[in-house]
């Protein structure tokens, strides 16, 4: 399921980006996306409701906007109500959660809330205790996996993974994709939070690229890549984690090349590849020889320029 980042979140405006990931996250299972209402759709809802002397208020007034923690609350709600109508009408599926920036965070919130939910459910009716009881309370909570794209560690309230951070108790695989040049997140930060989790976690760094994992232009250039190979490689990365503990890998998307970095992370160098690839296949030119079977010897120009004068 992909989780919006907002009322009006970039990946739901039809781009051809948006598109493109659709696309390859559909590849992987059955993709839901949760819409939530803009603005306008929320004055409407607010006018609809409200009497006639609110209205007048209302109209008249400029604090009809909704807080953002107001909103949060509301996306946080309607997460946490998709996910268990998807586990009521699909018990044997697996639910994935995938969102951009701030949706990574509400999801990662609406899977610490089930969790605790479902271990509190559970020392009600005096089941066991213990680490295996809550990763038993972690499956039954219907999210089986966190793919969080874009995440964000700075926040008003401080950085992610402090002592009292509700996400060091998520006992779900969770990926983190961020950018190297990401302002909202770095990779020191992100890898000291994944050593205090409790669950399994990978993570991916795209090189050169910003919060919403865009590679720069002259990062590109340098590279002779596009931004639509980048984003086929963070895909075919996000596929291998999710059939770690899934099962059966679906087809790759693209064959991504990595650089050595610390345990359980992984540097995307798209350059690295050593070849012209086309659709994730290597191409070569295959080698011509002579009639004895020698490999033939092509003669090299040299072109000199010369000054007219």
């Amino acid at each position: 399921m992909l989780t919006p980042s907002g009322p009006q979140d970039i990946w739901h405006c039809g781009t051809a980006r948006s598109r493109q990931w659709s696309t390859m996250l559909g590849q992987l299972g059955k993709l839901v996306t949760l819409t939530m209402p803009t603005a306008g759709e929320r004055q409407q809802q607010l006018s609809a409701s409200a009497t006639s002397a609110e209205e007048d208020e209302l109209g008249d007034s400029q604090e009809s906007r909704t807080p953002v923690g107001q909103f949060l609350q509301q996306m946080i709600t309607a997460v946490t109500a998709r996910v268990r109508e998807l586990r009521r009408t699909n018990p044997d599926r697996p639910v994935i959660l995938v969102g951009w920036g701030v949706g990574a965070a509400v999801n990662c919130q609406v899977a610490s809330m089930e969790a605790q939910a479902a271990a509190s459910s559970s020392a009600v009716s005096g089941g066991p205790s213990g680490p295996a009881a809550a990763a038993a309370a972690a499956a039954a909570a219907g999210i089986s996996g966190l793919v969080c794209l874009g995440f964000p560690m700075y926040t008003l309230d401080g950085i992610r993974g402090e002592p009292d951070d509700p996400i060091l108790e998520l006992r779900v695989p969770i990926l983190f994709v961020i950018g190297q040049n990401a302002a909202q997140s770095r990779p020191d930060d992100v890898e000291d939070m994944r050593e205090k989790l409790r669950g399994e976690s990978g993570l991916v760094i795209v090189g050169g690229a910003d919060d919403q994992l865009r590679v720069s232009k002259h990062k590109k250039k340098s590279e002779a890549v596009t931004q639509s190979m980048v984003d086929r490689c963070i895909a075919d990365d996000v596929r291998e984690f999710l059939c770690g503990f899934l099962g059966a890998p679906p087809p790759a998307f693209a064959v991504p090349a990595f650089s050595g970095g610390p345990a359980g992370s992984m540097m995307m160098d798209p350059s690295s590849s050593g070849g012209r690839k086309s659709g994730g296949v290597t191409r070569r030119r295959k080698a011509s020889l002579n009639k004895d079977g020698s490999p033939v010897r092509r003669k090299q120009y040299r072109r000199e320029s010369k000054k007219c004068t």
